[in-house]
């Protein structure tokens, strides 16, 4: 069998099982699915395994720590491995998420290895025939997201980097999406909001603040809502998944330290609790002493400051998007009172609670 052979089968077992698939050649890995940048293959961990295996068959393979894979030896000593996967049998959690495969969807991948790669008679050009239903026959079979992909590109935002970010959302795009609506626009639109909710949680573990993350994903919601094209909507997902990896970017860039980003991010997750500073300097090791200073004078804002205007701003989603008491949401975030809470609000708002949840955030009626 032809390395161009091998490759196409690799990349077609790769698309339609939506695992992770690795090609092997003695000791080297000569490809690797998804591809990255010098990342090795997740298959790696079990390549001392490959000198057992018998060809033409396909055999399961087990890291010991509850991640399986399938690998085949060719004819010609070439190994084509996929995984990693978790067994659904099993009931293990393995140390990093996987796909989760039953028995009979094993012995399905496996029969799918062994018949792409089995000889078959030669087709137009010598090159072997395919059986034109398997890619649709291995797609139903495997229905599963692809989770590996998801965290491919989650780890690419979350590192700011664009260019594997985009890498990573092609390969995602190269697979059907999960019908999630009767209407295939509405289905289409479910599914972008739902890559903006992963792609704004990548760009906080990055490192931006909850406030920046969520306010990006808002105008992005809002601008999925506006198209009412499909071409449209893919072009904004692109653009969705390069802004929020330059947002990472431009705060890695920023004079702002790791110090200071690891208060906001404490800060951020805990709103609605008490927050006192000796607490928050605890979370990040240093001083509270040092901490205040430190923070003002990189944001030139203060701890109690930036407290107070971010849950400003966080109860400013409740008004919008809630039917909440005032007094309710004033106590949720640590307002003493309902007119403490309505004086704090209006110094950044310009407006009341009431009148904020009536007329909105342009601040006239409508």
């Amino acid at each position: 069998m032809t390395e161009d052979r091998l490759e196409s089968a690799l990349r077609l077992m790769h698309h339609a099982l939506r695992l992770p698939a690795a090609l092997w050649r003695g000791e080297a890995c000569s490809l690797a699915l998804p591809e990255g940048e010098g990342a090795p293959p997740a298959c790696a961990q079990v390549a001392d395994q490959f000198s057992r295996l018998t060809a033409g068959r396909a055999e399961q393979l087990t890291d010991g720590h509850s991640r399986h894979f399938l690998a085949l030896r060719t004819a010609a000593g070439a190994v084509i491995a996929l995984g990693p996967y978790a067994r659904a049998e099993d009931g293990a959690t393995p140390p990093c998420p996987a796909p989760t495969l039953n028995d009979e969807q094993s012995q399905a991948a496996a029969q799918a290895m062994a018949q792409l790669l089995a000889p078959e008679e030669a087709g137009p050009a010598g090159r072997p025939a395919e059986d034109p239903k398997l890619r649709e026959n291995m797609s139903h079979t495997f229905i599963h997201p692809p989770f590996f992909l998801e965290q491919e590109l989650a780890g690419a935002i979350m590192l700011g980097d664009s260019v594997r970010a985009k890498r990573a959302l092609d390969e995602i795009n190269r697979l059907e999406r999960a019908r999630v609506a009767d209407d295939p626009l509405r289905s289409l639109k479910n599914s972008l909001i739902g890559s903006c909710a992963l792609c704004s949680r990548a760009a906080i573990s990055g490192g931006v603040t909850a406030d920046a993350a969520f306010t990006l994903a808002d105008e992005f919601i809002r601008a999925i809502e506006d198209r009412h094209d499909a071409k449209a909507l893919n072009a904004l997902e692109e653009d969705m998944v390069i802004s929020f990896s330059a947002q990472v970017a431009a705060l890695r860039e920023s004079q702002v330290s790791s110090i200071v980003r690891g208060a906001m991010r404490y800060i951020d997750d805990h709103l609605s609790d008490k927050l006192r500073v000796g607490d928050i300097a605890r979370q990040v090791y240093v001083h509270p002493d040092y901490l205040s200073a430190r923070f003002k004078q990189e944001t030139g804002e203060g701890i109690s400051r930036y407290i107070q205007r971010r849950r400003v701003q966080e109860a400013c989603r409740f008004l919008r998007y809630s039917a909440y008491p005032i007094a309710q949401i004033a106590g949720y975030f640590q307002f003493s009172s309902q007119s403490a809470f309505t004086k704090v609000f209006k110094q950044y708002q310009g407006m009341t609670p009431k009148q904020y949840r009536e007329w909105g955030p342009a601040g006239a009626a409508p």
